[in-house]
């Protein structure tokens, strides 16, 4: 029976995850994390941490704003890290 309790709890653990995706954002020519970085997805507003790392919870079309930095759309589909080129 406990087995089992821990089993389902690993399984809702696992698809909780499932639709996340990861964003990091960096600047283009050092490749360093944009802290606070705006990322907008559909009516959501998020931002970056110290590492220029978001989670949005579905694949999307993002915009993704910097001061100082060309705003960026991308279409995310899986994890992954975007160049912002400074303006």
């Amino acid at each position: 029976k406990k087995i089992m309790i821990l089993f389902t709890l690993i399984l809702l653990t696992i698809t909780s995850f499932a639709d996340k995706k990861t964003i990091i954002v960096v600047d283009k020519n050092t490749k360093e994390g944009l802290i606070g970085a705006t990322i907008v997805v559909n009516d959501s507003t998020y931002y970056t941490d110290f590492d220029g790392v978001v989670v949005i919870d579905t694949p999307a079309k993002v915009k993704i704003k910097y001061p100082s930095y060309e705003t960026t759309e991308v279409e995310v589909s899986d994890s992954q890290i975007v160049e912002l080129k400074s303006k």
